[in-house]
């Protein structure tokens, strides 16, 4: 599903450059649940953001099921990240105004979401447990509701892949465990999913652990090398 050899990404500030990934090899077979961890400057966010096509590398190769995505340009890119990839975000960033059925039918606006945009959205808030909550704004909802909410936008086009960035960073213990009982339950029927997460019991629920240091693939902490 995923294949990145030697993926690079350095960023220039004035004179300063900061490499924020080195050359970095990565496969994720389609239908795995990968955790990515690693301290603050690792690069987590930043293989994220490529492996989401919402930026480029500044060298290497990545391929997203069998299409070279590197050297594509941002209308094609623009077209995998909608019709291919959904995002789950630490912060759900929904529009304030809009109740919750239209912000989950949001990425229909921009691709071929399958069948009419807010009925596919109420069947997806029904499926995360949320259809009573169909008609309140954002604000109205827990942090746990708007990141199930965010799930069920995630999934509006039907994509092949979930990059999750740190999905229970701001949840209690409870809500955490239902976000990570609905992700696992995703995965389950088939969906690969990417996330990155700061916590070890979070990670434990993914079926493989991967650990970055410097911007590069690294031992898991303790391990013998």
């Amino acid at each position: 599903m995923i294949r990145a050899l030697g993926l690079t990404r350095i960023h220039r500030h004035g004179g300063a450059t900061v490499t924020a990934l080195d050359g970095l090899d990565l496969t994720v077979a389609r239908g795995e649940f990968v955790a990515l961890m690693g301290p603050s400057g690792s690069g987590k966010s930043t293989l994220l953001q490529l492996l989401g096509c919402l930026d480029t590398p500044s060298a290497g190769g990545y391929w997203l099921d069998g299409t070279a995505v590197a050297g594509l340009d941002e209308p094609a890119l623009a077209r995998v990240r909608n019709r291919r990839i959904g995002f789950v975000f630490q912060a759900s960033h929904f529009v304030d105004y809009l109740d919750l059925a239209d912000n989950v039918a949001l990425p229909g606006l921009y691709g071929p979401g399958p069948g009419p945009g807010r009925r596919r959205a109420l069947a997806l808030l029904d499926a995360v447990g949320l259809g009573e909550r169909c008609d309140h704004l954002p604000a109205a909802l827990s942090g746990g509701e708007r990141q199930r909410a965010a799930i069920a936008r995630a999934l509006f086009n039907g994509p092949d892949l979930i990059l999750a960035d740190e999905p229970t960073g701001n949840l209690d213990a409870a809500n955490a465990a239902q976000v990570l009982d609905l992700l696992a339950s995703l995965n389950a029927r088939g969906l690969t999913l990417v996330m990155v997460t700061h916590d070890p019991g979070v990670a434990r629920r993914a079926g493989r652990v991967l650990h970055l240091a410097a911007g590069r693939l690294a031992p898991a902490p303790g391990a013998a090398r």
